[in-house]
């Protein structure tokens, strides 16, 4: 009796030793002396393993915090396996472009598209094609310092992907927050948290992000 009530008490400690604790910082950069921590936001953590209900967020597949006045954030007790932090900030304003090329494709792109049965690569191929394009275009004028030329193609691509967002389901939009048309900071981290092991991450919302 007394060997099993020893086992009863260690098999809950075990478990708790095998998950993980994953620490966060969140920065708004203005330039190298003006830095602030972001309080204001919002941070998701997504178990790819895991399938979502787009109307109804299932508890134990996602988790929302926010940051703290410094910038900080911690999620507690996290089994092991493959996870996205997605971080959307309301206080760092950037270019739409970052949050366009975050949804064309990759690893993050296609865990997205997994775990929300919403197909982001495929999504609007016409108007994505018309949007680089833009882009391209838009580097050449930078290059060539036609600034106000340059200005005018931003505008036109800030217009074409915000028409790509509105074009996404309603349950999208809502599920990850795009009817802001991009404007925001966002970042998303494709992490492997292995057993017993914290992990800690630090994103940095500037002009270049």
């Amino acid at each position: 009796m007394k060997k099993l009530l020893i086992l009863l008490i260690y098999l809950p400690l075990l478990s708790v030793a095998q998950t993980s604790t994953i620490t966060g910082n969140i920065i708004d950069k203005f330039n190298s002396t003006d830095n602030q921590p972001d309080a204001t936001a919002k941070i998701q953590l997504f178990d790819v393993n895991k399938k979502f209900s787009l109307n109804t967020l299932d508890r134990d597949s996602v988790r929302t915090t926010t940051a703290d006045i410094l910038g900080n954030y911690n999620f507690k007790n996290i089994p092991a396996g493959n996870y996205i932090i997605y971080i959307t900030s309301k206080g760092a304003l950037v270019s739409p472009m970052f949050l366009f090329n975050a949804l064309r494709g990759g690893t993050v792109t296609d865990k997205l598209s997994s775990i929300s049965g919403f197909d982001f690569t495929h999504h609007q191929p016409e108007l994505q094609t018309q949007i680089m394009a833009l882009f391209d275009q838009s580097i050449k004028l930078s290059n060539e310092k036609k600034v106000n030329k340059y200005l005018k193609v931003e505008k036109v691509i800030d217009a074409d992907i915000k028409k790509y967002l509105d074009a996404m389901p309603n349950e999208i939009k809502r599920f990850f927050g795009f009817f802001d048309g991009g404007k925001f900071g966002r970042d998303f981290k494709d992490i492997i948290v292995k057993p017993g092991i914290d992990e800690s991450y630090t994103t940095v919302f500037d002009v270049y992000f």
